[in-house]
């Protein structure tokens, strides 16, 4: 019988669907090839769109939930401004995604230790004015009432 009861319960487990445990689906995308001040990459807009695809096919994300910055509009101010409208409009049953392919740096702090950076398109020297902390990446997500939300970066 408890063998019984295991497989069963392992059955319905996987006959569990997305649809199930979250009501919406989220997600911001970032991607920049051509920087302005940073040395540039080749592939950051391809994932960032190939991301796209496989949140629509495979995961079922809506069309209309997904925000895809690419190259020029992935500025500091954009990038902030579409992750704090994430955060307002996820509910406590949803999940985000917040995809980052581009460069990211850390600075050496003089007391010790480093705090790390994400670099949009308009990043420049002056990382702490240019570029998004980690610390305020983690503010934000404290800003939404999300059930999951999965950083890929």
């Amino acid at each position: 019988m408890h063998r019984l009861l295991s497989i069963l319960l392992f059955a319905f487990g996987l006959a569990v669907t997305t649809d199930e445990i979250y009501d919406n689906s989220h997600a911001l995308l970032i991607g920049i090839d051509k920087y302005q001040n940073v040395r540039s990459l080749d592939y950051a807009v391809k994932d960032a769109e190939d991301i796209k695809s496989v949140l629509i096919d495979k995961f079922h994300f809506q069309q209309d939930n997904i925000v895809l910055l690419k190259n020029e509009e992935a500025t500091k101010a954009k990038i902030i401004q579409e992750f704090s409208n994430i955060t307002k409009i996820a509910s406590k049953n949803d999940r985000v995604l917040i995809f980052f392919a581009g460069h990211g740096k850390t600075e050496d702090l003089p007391a010790g230790g480093e705090i790390g950076y994400l670099l949009p398109v308009d990043a420049n020297d002056d990382l702490y004015l240019s570029s998004i902390n980690m610390d305020e990446i983690k503010t934000l997500s404290l800003r939404s009432e999300a059930k999951h939300i999965l950083y890929l970066i």
